[in-house]
């Protein structure tokens, strides 16, 4: 995949399963990356990172329940997922085309997993390039649209995560579990003939079997 050609991405979101291509991505917009120069509170990291939308952010600090007493106080001082939430908010709100997070869902409760992907979800539909470098499987399958991975010294894109997650070969080469629903669409399949269609969460797949039985 050349960086040149990019723009195929808008409006998906991507994971990469390549640290040396992670390493390609952040040369062409750091900005997406928040640093942490200095020890001040959490409001006003915010404010230093330029324009944005102040009812969007409101919004994200409300998906992710940071609250004033949060804010107010200084790195120093907060949890390794109050500093997550922070980081990725901060990324988001950058006016960066392209959003780049890495291993995002580490700290986070499921809660948060949750929130966050319908905040990435919702910069999809914005037609934002996001990309994702993960190892979350169950993460993975309910937000991606892509998987970008190193093979024989090339660069893949595969447009088919059905397809990806239930390769076991691969899924081992990359050291990552089956995400649940794959086992659960090889259990329906086995035991009954209703053709299914895919589906990014559990819940939806059953909604599909019933409609089905």
């Amino acid at each position: 995949m050349e960086i040149e050609n990019i723009n195929i991405l808008k409006g998906k979101i991507t994971t990469i399963l390549d640290k040396a291509l992670i390493a390609d991505f952040k040369k062409i917009n750091t900005s997406c990356i928040p640093k942490r120069l200095f020890n001040i509170r959490l409001k006003d990291d915010i404010k230093y990172n330029g324009n944005y939308d102040k009812d969007y952010l409101e919004e994200l600090l409300n998906q992710f329940e940071l609250k004033d007493d949060i804010l107010n106080k200084k790195y120093s001082n907060i949890s390794k997922s109050e500093y997550r939430k922070i980081s990725i908010i901060i990324a988001i709100i950058n006016p960066s085309p392209i959003l780049l997070l890495e291993d995002p869902t580490v700290g986070l409760d499921v809660k948060s997993k949750k929130a966050l992907i319908r905040i990435l979800k919702k910069e999809k539909r914005k037609n934002r390039i996001v990309i994702v470098s993960s190892k979350d499987s169950e993460f993975l399958f309910q937000l991606v649209n892509y998987i970008i991975y190193k093979d024989k010294n090339n660069y893949v894109i595969s447009n088919d995560k059905y397809s990806f997650f239930s390769n076991k070969k691969i899924l081992k080469q990359f050291d990552l579990a089956e995400p649940q629903i794959i086992n659960f669409y090889s259990e329906v399949r086995k035991n009954t003939k209703i053709k299914l269609l895919n589906r990014d969460n559990i819940n939806d797949l059953i909604k599909e079997i019933y409609r089905n039985a």
